[in-house]
């Protein structure tokens, strides 16, 4: 009787054991899904504000450039005659 009650303790000492060892590892994978989520989550916006920005300096950048010809122009536009365009 006393080897049966061994060898039924040892299986549920196993399973028990199995079972820690099962959720151990589901809340360490959780953990890790939830650290890369955040790493994820972070470069994602780090992302998407530089483009927010580098659409802004795109925008500055263009801006620039047109009151740059706009000015060449209105220079040239002043400085020469109906005559001197044919």
């Amino acid at each position: 009787m006393e080897r049966i009650r061994n060898m039924t303790n040892r299986i549920m000492m196993r399973r028990r054991f199995k079972h820690w060892v099962a959720r151990t590892e589901f809340i360490l994978a959780v953990q890790t899904g939830a650290e890369l989520g955040a790493k994820v989550m972070a470069r994602r916006r780090l992302r998407n504000n530089f483009m927010k920005y580098l659409g802004k300096v795109k925008e500055l950048r263009r801006l620039e450039h047109i009151n740059k010809k706009v000015s060449w122009f209105s220079d040239k536009g002043a400085s020469t005659t109906k005559n001197d365009c044919f």
